[in-house]
């Protein structure tokens, strides 16, 4: 038991809203696909396991030959229909998955605590960064994160683990479930 225990939660948690999300298959070694990204996303193509973030807009390595492009749920009709056209000549797949995709936000100086209770990934202050995305396991299901500053992360899951994975969260903030792995 820590000596002094907390005075509240570890971290806030919310369900962020009006997110959109695609998912962008192609070859990311496309001269075509680098200059698509940086005139729409103002962004160079992410390297293995990192996340590029311009404005409200990011677009995050997923594997060798996938990106998730993450805008406003308004821009996501607008988005497809740009790579339709900007990418025409280059072979491609991209799939709207806002949908079947949910985001949630912790935010805390003990946000690191909160991940590392349920994820095998290093989350530790040195080797998890800004512009860095882990696709791992949090709780019991598959999810990807990334810092969106020093004390906030979003987290992506499936919309149908959405219920488990909220549970799972807000036990894992509350006030006195600090394991303390950052604060030797």
């Amino acid at each position: 038991m820590p000596a002094n225990p907390p005075d509240g939660p570890l971290a806030a948690m919310r369900e962020v809203s009006h997110v959109g999300m695609i998912l962008l298959r192609s070859d990311l070694s496309s001269e075509e696909l680098a200059t698509w990204l940086t005139s729409q996303f103002k962004v160079d193509v992410p390297g293995i396991g990192e996340l590029a973030e311009h404005g409200s807009c990011a677009v995050a390595w997923m594997s060798p030959d996938e990106l998730l492009l993450i805008t406003p749920d308004s821009a996501v009709d607008s988005t497809l229909f740009s790579v339709q056209s900007g990418l025409a000549d280059v072979h491609h797949l991209a799939v709207d998955v806002s949908a079947m995709r949910i985001v949630f936000e912790i935010c805390g100086d003990k946000f690191r605590d909160v991940l590392a209770k349920g994820t095998p990934a290093n989350v530790a202050p040195e080797s998890f960064l800004a512009g860095q995305m882990r696709r791992s396991r949090l709780g019991q299901v598959q999810a990807a994160f990334w810092l969106r500053d020093e004390e906030t992360v979003w987290i992506i899951c499936r919309r149908s683990e959405a219920g488990y994975l909220r549970n799972w969260l807000h036990s894992a903030t509350l006030e006195g479930s600090a394991p303390n792995y950052f604060s030797f």
